[in-house]
């Protein structure tokens, strides 16, 4: 891959566009393209993105950055006018200021975690900023590994990736309010997050049951997600049942 498709793609792009867009953060005296490929500084990010970012507000940031979804779709889908995305896109990049990022990008990884330790020293508590450190990076990491188990329950399907799927709110889909009542309350609010879920993770979900467990499987199909790995999972879950009585 060139240097310029690096920087076109996510998260450098967003990367980029922070460095340019910030007031605190001076230009990199490096080529910021130095954390392409790195799975470590990509699970930070989502991480951080989640922390600081309401879901509405990654949703745009995603669509923009990681999708490559145009302005004006985006505009479109969430009734912005095209004024009021950019200052929208500003806000959400500042916000980056106040993350780690301001350090990891600045200083590097292992800079930064020495300066994690030894603010932490001072102040009697090094574990705790190293652990929050690693939880950190474990949160980033399983929210994208969820998307990489749902291409890989597709299977045969022609629907692989997740980024395929439309984004839409959970409340514009017909979905029995039982259903939607049992994922709103887990924290869900779009159909790409219920599709990560995988099957146990989903009937896991309080109160959901057999039958809105179906209710939402079919309204997942119905927009291009495989049905087959639900359906098998919810019949050995019911087999396995049986045989134990």
């Amino acid at each position: 891959m060139t240097t310029s498709e690096i920087r076109k793609s996510y998260p450098i792009n967003a990367f980029i566009d922070w460095v340019d867009n910030s007031r605190r953060v001076a230009k990199l005296d490096r080529d910021i393209t130095v954390y392409y490929g790195r799975a470590d500084v990509l699970h930070l990010f989502e991480y951080f993105i989640s922390v600081l970012f309401s879901d509405y507000e990654a949703e745009v940031f995603h669509l923009y950055y990681r999708d490559n979804v145009s302005i004006n779709a985006i505009c479109k889908r969430f009734n912005l006018t095209v004024n009021s995305f950019k200052n929208l896109k500003e806000r959400l990049l500042s916000k980056l200021d106040t993350s780690p990022f301001v350090y990891i990008t600045t200083l590097g990884f292992k800079s930064y975690e020495k300066m994690l330790t030894d603010q932490g020293k001072k102040q009697g508590f090094d574990e705790g900023y190293m652990n929050g450190y690693n939880d950190g990076f474990k949160d980033g990491h399983n929210s994208l590994e969820k998307e990489k188990s749902f291409s890989l329950r597709q299977e045969g399907a022609e629907l692989k990736d997740i980024n395929e799927l439309p984004h839409i709110l959970l409340e514009d889909l017909s979905m029995p309010i039982r259903a939607y009542n049992c994922l709103h309350r887990y924290g869900l609010s779009t159909l790409r997050d219920v599709a990560v879920l995988d099957p146990k993770e989903l009937m896991d979900i309080r109160n959901l049951g057999r039958v809105s467990y179906m209710n939402v499987v079919e309204v997942l199909s119905i927009y291009g997600v495989d049905k087959t790995p639900y359906i098998k999972w919810i019949n050995r879950n019911d087999k396995d049942k049986g045989d134990s009585k």
